[in-house]
Order: C-alpha cells, then sequence, then structure tokens
C-alpha cells in the first residue's frame, strides 16, 4: 500500500462522516477511541487535499472513491432484525454483550425512526 492510499478503516471513517455521524458516534460504530478517530479523519483530509467533513466526502464521491447507493430501508430493518435476534440466541446470561446488543438496538430504531418519518408518521403524520 503506498502512502496515498486510504486504509481500509480510513474509508470505513470516511462513508460514516458521509453518514453525518460525529467522531464519537464513529469511534462507537468501529469500537475504537474517538482519538483514533480523529486521527484517521485528519488523513482522509490530507489525502484528499480537503479543508473540513462536506469537502472531504465532495471529494470522495466527485472522483468515484465514496458511491453511496440507494438504502433499502426494508432490508436494513431485517438485517438489524436478525442481528439482535442471533445474538439474543447466541448469548448465555453471562456472554450478553450489552453495548453491541445496544448499539443493534439502537440502529434498529434508527431505521425504523426514520422509515416512519420518511412515510409520513411522525411529527403531524397523516390523520384519517
Amino acid at each position: 500500500m503506498t502512502d496515498d492510499t486510504l486504509t481500509t478503516r480510513e474509508m470505513r471513517v470516511l462513508r460514516l462522516i458521509a453518514d453525518g455521524l460525529t467522531d464519537g458516534e464513529i469511534g462507537k460504530r468501529l469500537y475504537v477511541s474517538e482519538r483514533t478517530v480523529k486521527t484517521a479523519v485528519g488523513r482522509v483530509f490530507c489525502l484528499l487535499g480537503a479543508r473540513n467533513r462536506a469537502h472531504a466526502v465532495r471529494l470522495a464521491l466527485t472522483t468515484g472513491m465514496l458511491v453511496i447507493e440507494p438504502v433499502d430501508k426494508h432490508a436494513e430493518v431485517t438485517a438489524a432484525c436478525n442481528t439482535l435476534r442471533s445474538t439474543l440466541r447466541s448469548a448465555g446470561p453471562v456472554d450478553l454483550d450489552v453495548d453491541a446488543l445496544a448499539g443493534t438496538a439502537a440502529d434498529l430504531v434508527g431505521c425504523l425512526a426514520h422509515s416512519a418519518k420518511a412515510n409520513g408518521a411522525v411529527g403531524g403524520g397523516r390523520h384519517g
């Protein structure tokens, strides 16, 4: 790998920046410290020649380094449900990773809230 190539972690950080996550949120998602995220963000900025997060995302999109696909929320919710179900089935009373379970549940709630908002069910939705 050359010095001008983003690492796998840096690409993950860039994708999460594009999703609007803060450094702290990215750290929790990737199970690394916020300092590690800040280092990766700085390297992304440097390699792309970006001045800020929005500029980094724009440069990555225009160069094809980052491609944003349409999201199938139904598939995302189904995957989160399956992960949660699998975690609950495989975890014994001592083995349960509460942080991972909470993260999966938070992802599921986020997907459901986004879906509900997109369908007008949140914030003064349709009344029949």
